[in-house]
């Protein structure tokens, strides 16, 4: 009994003669590539440019798999037949610089997206109607996919061609929660905005706050931030997730919510005080917060200035009124601190030493 002849070869592997590779096979010559990519990291480092090398180049995971660890962000792939490949290797971060057109074919998008959610996931699109399209098949999978809009540069063959054009695809992208466009942005404020009679959209002045949650899926932007440019106060407020701002007064503001800081302040303000700080500790704060933020209002006041009294929001002083009772705040701050419900004349003019519930 005679045993049919294998269809296929094992792949070829580093070591191997070449006589016996079968073909077709890719043949690298593997130090001169390593050397290829490390002068290309090299080269771009000064200048902050992230590299994502494209696929179509090699379709290998192998070496897909030496881009990334040398440096590069992810790679990039023509198809969502590739991006599937790629993706299912282990290679977290990947952008098909393509468009994807059809429900079936974008719901298999999302499908891969939500398959992999530690994963990265990109598009580009051209077109509101394949937006809303991948909207849906978003909400269907519960996925989360990077939407990019391509822009017509002259090739003629995808992507929107003008400026009023772009910025209607935005926004129908930037209005789907799901997708997410790069990297991951929380807040864009863009103020003020000049529209050109051309046309042309500039921007004069802007602020972007990233996702705290998904930067360590960044650690390019991390790399960006500059403490030496942040003040010291803000920066301690900023491990717990606070809000804060330093004043020149002597009234310390600890408060939930923004708004009600602001009219905490101006409330302070309103019978004769200064507040002398703000700071929005948020709903969720933990006991080490309570008392981190106690000793942030005293420790960071204005030099010429002493912050006699904490004022607490009712929330605040319900939250926290068994860590009052403790007396554990007034350890941290070893009693120079009195904490009280809301800001009332009296104790805005007098700097009465007193806590009160609210009744």
């Amino acid at each position: 009994m005679t045993t049919a002849p294998a269809l296929h070869r094992r792949p070829a592997q580093p070591g191997d003669r070449l006589r016996d590779v079968d073909t077709p096979a890719l043949i690298l010559d593997l130090d001169k590539f390593d050397t290829n990519v490390e002068r290309l990291m090299r080269a771009v480092k000064p200048y902050g440019v992230r590299v994502r090398p494209h696929a179509k180049s090699h379709k290998c995971v192998a070496i897909a798999r030496r881009q990334v660890a040398a440096g590069a962000v992810g790679i990039c792939v023509q198809k969502l037949s590739e991006a599937e490949v790629f993706m299912a290797a282990g290679i977290d971060d990947v952008l098909i610089t393509n468009e994807v057109v059809g429900v079936a074919k974008l719901r298999r998008l999302t499908q891969l997206a939500a398959a992999h959610p530690q994963a990265r996931l990109g598009v580009l699109v051209d077109d509101v109607s394949v937006v809303r399209q991948l909207a849906q098949c978003c909400d269907e999978t519960g996925a989360r996919v990077d939407v990019y809009v391509e822009l017509d540069v002259g090739q003629n063959r995808c992507g929107v061609e003008g400026p009023v054009e772009v910025v209607t695809l935005a926004r129908a992208i930037v209005a789907v929660s799901r997708l997410a466009a790069l990297p991951e942005i929380a807040e864009a404020e863009i103020n003020p905005l000049i529209l050109t009679g051309s046309g042309q959209v500039i921007a004069l002045d802007a602020k972007i706050n990233f996702d705290a949650n998904a930067l360590f899926r960044h650690p390019e932007l991390v790399q960006l931030r500059d403490l030496d440019e942040e003040d010291p106060a803000e920066i301690e407020a900023s491990k717990f997730d606070l809000s804060y701002i330093q004043l020149d007064g002597n009234i310390g503001c600890l408060v939930n919510g923004a708004g009600l800081a602001m009219a905490t302040m101006d409330t302070i303000k309103l019978f004769g005080g200064e507040p002398a700080n703000f700071l929005d500790v948020g709903g969720g704060a933990s006991p080490l917060a309570a008392t981190s933020v106690v000793r942030l209002s005293l420790e960071t006041s204005n030099t010429s200035t002493t912050v006699r009294i904490s004022v607490l929001s009712d929330l605040l002083t319900i939250r926290w009124r068994p860590l009052i009772d403790s007396g554990k705040v007034r350890e941290v701050v070893s009693n120079t601190v009195i904490s009280v419900s809301s800001p009332r004349a009296s104790w805005v003019r007098s700097g009465a030493v007193k806590y009160a519930m609210p009744a």
